[in-house]
């Protein structure tokens, strides 16, 4: 079975952390919680971060202030992210 890109409106905003999702930006869901997400500043980590609740592990943020790219990778999870960096300009 052929993988699905589907777009959707973003998840409501992140009151506490004013994260990715603060920009309410379309996002991008890849297949099984992968997500690009896009915003202004750098991602919380943890169960109320950036992402939290759906941006799986493999999900992607990029932060248009600096520019900046980061992986919910490592020990991230769904419930949990945790963003490393991959790149800077």
């Amino acid at each position: 079975m052929a993988a699905t890109t589907e777009f959707k409106k973003a998840p409501a905003v992140n009151q506490a952390t004013k994260g990715a999702l603060a920009c309410n930006n379309i996002l991008v869901n890849r297949n099984n919680s992968v997500w690009w997400l896009i915003g202004s500043g750098t991602p919380v980590d943890g169960t109320s971060g950036t992402g939290a609740g759906f941006a799986g592990p493999g999900s992607l943020y990029t932060d248009i202030a600096t520019p900046k790219i980061f992986i919910n990778g490592g020990a991230g999870t769904k419930a949990s992210p945790v963003w490393k960096i991959v790149t800077s300009a």
